[in-house]
């Protein structure tokens, strides 16, 4: 191996044993037991930066994360530094760390992290920037920061729930409990499990050596970016990146070595060949280019403030339906009300009408009865007064029958009396004049 500093917390290292093509980052500072201090940060970032150039030469086809301090890969944040902090210097040390955690996930070759002791806090958290774990069975995973009165904040909590999901991120985290080597592969935090995770690790990219460095390139920004997408986009995404790989040399050179069974010889370069599947009128895209730190920090700010507005647009859109809805729920109470109200004079219309009938039936029968009645006593009275006129009539019918009898008696008294008078002649004019006065009067007493 050769190295660029032997004092630096950090070094980068070219592995000889795979000719040169994987380089090896490597935490030395037993003092603090690789703690995360200012100065292995800066280290970090400088690794990060050189194997960012060596990936766009093509001298560099993985990446190999590990310590050579015995039993222990990063103890976490250097404590006794970050006590004579500020907070803005705590701010600022922890973007400076999640750049570099973030710049090496993003690099375009495989990177291998092996773990053969703590890695606690930070270091766990950059253990899982790396694209796969190597753990030994004395390897420990843990996030003590609750602890502290913090949380993990270069992704521990993201990267970690999307390992593992939800349940068990939370139960690292709210008991800082601390996973062992088997513990942290049955989980899904390491992925293979050895004695000697640094040979393990090196398997996997000497494995990798033999594919064309650009397809897993492709192959990685496809599964990074479809990750946390709708499948319909990651399939967008996937075609993208598939598209791209038709019109390079290591294609062709894949079809020729199949062709004449030999081991292909990939370089790793993109351009056009003439004669390809795709027609010549078409160029192709260039390939997945990795970007600056300090511009993906931008862009993802960027995207926080589209998803920042997203979530007004949804946190207004939900408070306008819930308006709209409260609206609804007043016409429908209003309605509702309306209805009882109808509902209520319509049964006190009803009542009434109810009410008038009743007592018009029931005056119309008494004044019924009154005329029944008045009738009846009317043809009473009737027939009382017709009762009374006949016994009147009768009584007087009698009355005049015994008058005239009474007169016929007197007349033929007084015409007997006058026969008798007239047959003496030798009585005198006065005498019987006299007898005829006396005769009227007594007539006229009977009367």
């Amino acid at each position: 191996m050769v190295g660029l500093t032997q004092k630096a917390p950090a070094v980068l290292e070219a592995v000889s044993a795979l000719k040169g093509l994987v380089s090896q980052i490597t935490l030395q500072f037993p003092e603090r037991r690789n703690a995360l201090s200012s100065g292995m940060v800066s280290a970090l970032q400088a690794c990060v930066s050189q194997l960012q150039e060596l990936c766009k030469e093509g001298k560099c086809r993985g990446v190999l994360l590990c310590s050579s301090v015995s039993g222990t890969f990063c103890a976490g944040a250097d404590l006794k530094e970050r006590a004579k902090h500020q907070p803005a210097d705590i701010i600022r040390f922890g973007d400076s760390m999640r750049g570099v955690i973030d710049s090496m996930a993003r690099l375009p070759v495989p990177v291998v992290a092996a773990l053969d002791g703590a890695a606690l806090g930070g270091g766990a958290e950059l253990a899982l920037g790396a694209d796969f774990r190597t753990a030994s069975s004395r390897a420990v995973m843990g996030f003590p920061e609750t602890g502290l009165g913090i949380i993990p904040g270069v992704g521990g909590t993201q990267r970690t729930l999307r390992l593992i999901g939800a349940p068990r991120t939370k139960l690292l985290l709210f008991t800082g409990r601390r996973l062992s080597g088997e513990e942290a592969v049955d989980w899904g935090l390491a992925d293979i499990l050895s004695d000697n995770p640094e040979e393990a690790a090196l398997e996997i990219l000497e494995q990798s050596l033999q594919k064309a460095p650009l397809a897993q390139a492709a192959a990685k920004a496809a599964v990074d970016d479809g990750f946390e997408v709708p499948l319909q986009k990651g399939l967008a995404f996937e075609r993208a990146y598939y598209a791209q790989l038709f019109n390079t040399k290591d294609r062709v050179e894949a079809l020729r070595a199949f062709a004449e069974k030999r081991p292909p010889k990939f370089q790793g370069r993109s351009e056009v060949v003439a004669g390809t599947l795709l027609p010549a009128r078409q160029s192709p895209s260039p390939p997945r280019q990795r970007r600056d730190p300090s511009r993906d920090r931008q862009q993802d700010r960027g995207r926080d403030r589209e998803r920042e507005r997203d979530r007004s647009h949804s946190k207004r859109a939900r408070s306008e339906r819930r308006g709209r809805n409260r609206d609804d729920e007043r016409k429908r109470e209003r309605r509702d009300a309306d209805k009882d109200d109808r509902g209520r004079r319509e049964d006190r219309d009803r009542n009434g009408r109810d009410r008038r009938d009743r007592d018009r039936e029931r005056n119309g029968k008494d004044r019924r009865d009154r005329q029944r009645d008045g009738t009846d006593k009317d043809r009473e009275h009737r027939n009382h007064v017709d009762k009374r006129g006949d016994s009147r009539k009768g009584d007087r019918s009698g009355r005049d029958g015994d008058r005239h009898r009474e007169d016929r008696d007197d007349a033929r008294r007084a015409a007997a009396l006058l026969r008798a008078w007239s047959g003496d002649r030798d009585r005198s004019e006065t005498d019987n004049a006299g007898k005829v006065a006396t005769a009227a009067e007594t007539m006229k007493r009977r009367r």
